[in-house]
């Protein structure tokens, strides 16, 4: 059963629809759709190059296992699934972290990140937030090269991973609550 409050926008969560120009016209080339009627997913997407990354706001779910980001590669004139990126403490995470509320790629160093910005922090401090920064290696795996959060800035619904934004080396993830914008810059292993 779906409450009033979604309702009105279930084609809007639960379908992806991807569309390419040709001329002065856009056809829809593919049609994805959500696991769950709440997962809202496409609740956040980034294309770059030959990947698209959606993400989904999962607020409402059970835990944090429930709602992984999904990595897609063009391939011909469509996007195939190429991996489901989840919270990489799934079981000890609690439910609403909102983990893919934000998403970028960065296609070029087959890299992305994923705010979660009711995370909690490293350090334990309440739905602070956090960032997770996944990598593809030369075998074609995606696994976790990062965990980020605001550190000794970190505060209760700080909201960091509000927003995310990641172009070749450099990072930027907002967190909502301090109005602040944090820059990360990897310049060796880790960032």
């Amino acid at each position: 059963m779906v409450s009033n409050k979604y309702a009105g926008w279930l084609g809007l969560l639960l379908t992806l629809c991807v569309t390419e120009a040709s001329a002065a016209t856009y056809a829809q080339i593919q049609r994805e759709v959500g696991a769950s009627e709440m997962d809202e997913f496409g609740q956040a997407i980034a294309v770059d190059g030959d990947y698209m990354v959606v993400g989904s706001d999962n607020r409402g779910l059970i835990s944090a296992a429930d709602n992984p980001v999904r990595v897609y590669r063009r391939v011909g004139t469509g996007w195939s699934l190429v991996a489901t990126l989840a919270h990489p403490s799934p079981l000890s995470a609690p439910a609403g972290t909102d983990f893919g509320f934000s998403v970028d790629v960065d296609a070029a160093n087959e890299r992305v990140i994923i705010g979660a910005p009711r995370d909690d922090s490293a350090g334990g401090t309440s739905k602070a937030g956090s960032a997770y920064v996944f990598e593809r290696d030369a075998a074609g795996a995606w696994s976790l090269d990062r965990r980020l959060d605001a550190g000794a800035d970190a505060r209760p619904n700080g909201l960091f991973g509000y927003d995310v934004a990641l172009d070749g080396d450099l990072m930027v993830v907002g967190e909502r609550e301090a109005s602040a914008a944090y820059v990360f810059s990897r310049v060796a292993r880790p960032w």
